[in-house]
């Protein structure tokens, strides 16, 4: 698991959590994206842009083919912005509580 932080002024305002993981269906290396978070006042800055670009090229230089990361379906911002930032919905992920 790999960790980069987003600091201005001295403060964190943004983390990524990025897993490294061989998957047996791609046959291939994936870079799951477990966490990404801004803080409310730094929203809009491009800082999970940026983020994410840290997350992707550290992913394509462990020899990944491709990021993909999941998130709830009642967070229509969230989807906006990874639709803006050129992810598309490939896959739909079923649960069940224990």
């Amino acid at each position: 698991m790999r960790y980069q932080l987003a600091e201005q002024n001295g403060h964190i305002i943004g983390m990524i959590g990025l897993h490294m993981q061989f998957h047996l269906h791609h046959a291939n290396w994936i870079g799951e994206i477990q966490e990404l978070v801004v803080m409310p006042q730094a929203r809009g800055l491009r800082v999970g842009s940026q983020l994410l670009a840290w997350a992707e090229e550290f992913a394509r230089q462990a020899g990944a083919e491709m990021t993909e990361l999941s998130t709830s379906v009642k967070r229509l911002d969230a989807h906006r912005f990874y639709l803006r930032e050129g992810y598309t919905q490939s896959h739909f992920r079923f649960t069940k509580p224990l």
